[in-house]
Formats: structure tokens, C-alpha cells, sequence
């Protein structure tokens, strides 16, 4: 069994004799801070959303798991790869029965997840990176998954700090952030989630010397220009300008009549697809495109043409998928929409049962061998190589043989930070 780094500090919750609740136990702020970006501009959507349950994919429940596994081995010392092939119960009544034994049945939850060796590697980046921040002072206070107070903001906004570490000699915060996700690359800079994280931090170390907060973002799946961890530092007055813009938003969001503001912030909104403001943009937008037909043609399928038609798509899309998910959901309540119906998807074929008794069953009632039953070992990943020789060792081999690949490309805004790609040859590859 692999054993803790013991020279690593275990980093216990502070909240002494609490219950340690896990992620998706944990209670939801009307302003929520990963909410931030969408009722600063649209102070409607918070009465809007009232009622509304927010549905949780399955993304973002395999990011919780991921929470969950960054959690526990910054607890207790152990690196992500200890847990491979453990299952993760991100409904679990507390973080001690979350962590099931390997081999455990997934069935068709959505709140199961496997540790895997793709998952294990890009937890572990976020642990290392953490870990090499506690070692700047012995004396440093660390919090992990540590409830952040932010009512001097507003009444309804409180949120969960992944970690958080200060350092009393710097007289300095570090407040760290895991993003799983590789859909939506996550910019540090100026970002509401983090500096109202930042801000609650701030706030919970009040009666100790701090000159300002380091905001780190880590994101091991999404390829960025300036690294998976990225950070941005703050001093305390750009906190304090920040928390009076922030109330002021917060407040507004009480007004009977708050406005509703439709905009690249409504993507996760769950009022979207019964939103009139949102309508009303991808009404106008679809409008502006199709009001002259006559210019609509190849000569005027010009760089800027294009360029005004993908934004005003990116936001048509995105209402309209909404209203789809809505439907349907309408439809499994039993409100069909006219004309439509709920069909079953394409039927996949697995085991039915536990897979050492279907092996079984194959072996002594069917003949088969092993060879048949089972798939040949495959050669092991580079990820998988490192882990057996050592970091040390794999930079030579990672030199000579290792490459990266891009599957292709994405055609995105010129404000994107990655760098543009040249485009002889591409045509070649289809993408």
C-alpha cells in the first residue's frame, strides 16, 4: 500500500468538532459566488431563478468527485493515485463514507464516480501546486473545503474556499481554486467568483496583519496559454473597492423590479429558457441577421460579416439548447409540448450482474478462456510510465519520445489567449 509523504502537513479542517460534510451536502448561497458574473450584470436573474431547481450534470458531478479526491489527499498526505480504482459517493451522508472500495458498483448513477488514472493525474496537479505553497512558512494556517463567510456583502452570500492558506510571516492569503472542467477556460484575472472568495478569506483572518491576496486558479484539462495554475495578486484596497462594488450588486438584486440583462453570463442561468430578455436578444439577433436578404450572399460573407454572426450565434444557441432541456424536462413531467413526444434513446448492450460472476459464467458455461474474456495488457500511458520511474527519471524519457498531439482546432474569439495556429495545411486534416 502506498504510504503518505509524512514530511507533508496533514491539512486538517479548522472547524474543530464539526461534521465534515462533503461538496454536495453543503448548502447553496442565493448569491452564490460561482453565480457572481451573472447577477452582477443581471441583478433580475437572482427573483427570477426563485424555485427553479438547478439540475446538476454529470460534468459537474464528476468535478465534485474530483473536489472530493483533492480534498482527501490534502487531509491526509496520500498522492491522488493512492485512491485509483476507488469509487467516489458524491451523495454520501459525510465525507468519511464518500470514499467506497475499489471495484464497487457504478450502476447507472450519475453520482458515482471511479477514480481513474486520467482523473488521479490532474487532481495530483492541483495537489502538488498547493502543497508547494504550504511549504513557504512552517507556521502557515491552511483551511481545505472550508466554509467562507461573505455576509458583511450581502445576507445571502456565503461560499466554500477549496483551500486556503496564510502566511503569517508574508502577512499574506493564498486562496486556491480546482477547476475541472475543460469546457469553459477560467481566467484568474478579474474574476467575481474569486475575488468574492478572496474577499471572504480576507474577511476571516480580519483580526490578523494582511496586506493582500494571491487569487490562484488551477485547471489541469484545459490547455491556456500561461499554464494550468494561473494567479493574480491583490492588495487589500483593491479588496475593500472591490466588496463596495460587489454590495452594490448584491443590493440590487432586491429590487421588486430588478432588471433582467441578457448577455454571455446567461449560459448557466436556470430562468434562461423562460427568460423575455433572453428571448428578446435572440429574437433581435436573429432578426439582424436575415433582415436583408439581399446582402446575404458569398461577396458579402466578409471577415467582419462572419465575425458578427458567430457572437450573435453563440448566444442563439445557447437559449435555444435551454429551451430544448426545458422541454424536455416539461415532457417527463407530463406537459408534452404540442406535436412531440418522448421516445426511448438506442439501447446499448452490458453485463447484467457482477463481472467476476459473468467471467465465471462465460469460463464454465460457454468454454471460454481468459484470452477470449479478457483484452490483451495495453502499453502504459506516458502518465502511467512516470508514476512507476519517478518524475526525475521520465524528463529524459518524456524528451525523447514523448510528444503532444492536437486533435484539431476550435475556431474561437480573437480575444482568446491561446495563440492562433497557421493555417497551410489544415484543410488537410479535416478540422
Amino acid at each position: 500500500m502506498t504510504q503518505p509523504d509524512l514530511t507533508l502537513p496533514a491539512f486538517l479542517d479548522r472547524r474543530k468538532g464539526k461534521k465534515d460534510e462533503p461538496h454536495s451536502a453543503r448548502a447553496h448561497a442565493k448569491l452564490a459566488p460561482s453565480a457572481s458574473h451573472r447577477w452582477i450584470h443581471c441583478p433580475g436573474s437572482i427573483k427570477a431563478s426563485e424555485g427553479i431547481d438547478e439540475k446538476s450534470s454529470v460534468y459537474a458531478n464528476e468535478g465534485t468527485a474530483a473536489h472530493e479526491l483533492a480534498a482527501i489527499c490534502l487531509k491526509t498526505g496520500f498522492d491522488a493515485d493512492h485512491y485509483i480504482g476507488q469509487v467516489v459517493d458524491i451523495e454520501a451522508e459525510n465525507a468519511g463514507t464518500m470514499f467506497l472500495t475499489k471495484g464497487a458498483p457504478l450502476g447507472d448513477s450519475l453520482t458515482k464516480f471511479e477514480v481513474t488514472d486520467d482523473m488521479a493525474e490532474n487532481v495530483q496537479e492541483y495537489v502538488d501546486y498547493v502543497r508547494e505553497f504550504s511549504r513557504l512558512e512552517e507556521d502557515r494556517e491552511i483551511d481545505v473545503e472550508q466554509r467562507l463567510d461573505m455576509t458583511h456583502i450581502h445576507p445571502e452570500c456565503f461560499g466554500t474556499g477549496d483551500t486556503v492558506i496564510y502566511l503569517p510571516k508574508a502577512e499574506w492569503l493564498h486562496v486556491f481554486d480546482l477547476k475541472f472542467g475543460k469546457g469553459v477556460v477560467v481566467e484568474v484575472e478579474d474574476n467575481p467568483q474569486l475575488l468574492t472568495y478572496g474577499s471572504g478569506a480576507a474577511r476571516r483572518y480580519h483580526n490578523r496583519p494582511l496586506k493582500g491576496v494571491t487569487l490562484h486558479v488551477i485547471q489541469p484539462r484545459a490547455p491556456h496559454p500561461d499554464g494550468s495554475a494561473r494567479s493574480k495578486d491583490y492588495d487589500i484596497l483593491d479588496l475593500l473597492e472591490f466588496e463596495l462594488d460587489l454590495a452594490q450588486a448584491a443590493k440590487a438584486t432586491e429590487a421588486e423590479a430588478a432588471p433582467l440583462v441578457a448577455g454571455d453570463w446567461c449560459g448557466f442561468c436556470p430562468a434562461l429558457p423562460t427568460c423575455g430578455a433572453a428571448r428578446e436578444k435572440a429574437r433581435t439577433a436573429a432578426l439582424a441577421d436575415f433582415k436583408d436578404d439581399d446582402e446575404w450572399s458569398t461577396e458579402a460573407m466578409t471577415p467582419e460579416a462572419l465575425a458578427k454572426v458567430l457572437e450573435e450565434a453563440d448566444f442563439i444557441l445557447t437559449w435555444v439548447k435551454s429551451v430544448q432541456e426545458y422541454a424536455h424536462a416539461e415532457a417527463v413531467a407530463g406537459r408534452c409540448p404540442t406535436g412531440y413526444k418522448l421516445v426511448a434513446k438506442r439501447a446499448t448492450r452490458k453485463w447484467k450482474g457482477d463481472e467476476e460472476e459473468i467471467k465465471g459464467a462465460l469460463e464454465i458455461d460457454f468454454d471460454l478462456s481468459d484470452e477470449d474474456i479478457l483484452k490483451e495488457p495495453e502499453m502504459r500511458s506516458p502518465a502511467q510510465l512516470e508514476k512507476v520511474v519517478g518524475k526525475k527519471a521520465f524528463k529524459d524519457i518524456e524528451a525523447k519520445l514523448v510528444e503532444k498531439v492536437s486533435s484539431g482546432t476550435n475556431l474561437v474569439a480573437v480575444s482568446d489567449k491561446r495563440p492562433a495556429v497557421k493555417t497551410e495545411g489544415l484543410s488537410d486534416f479535416g478540422e
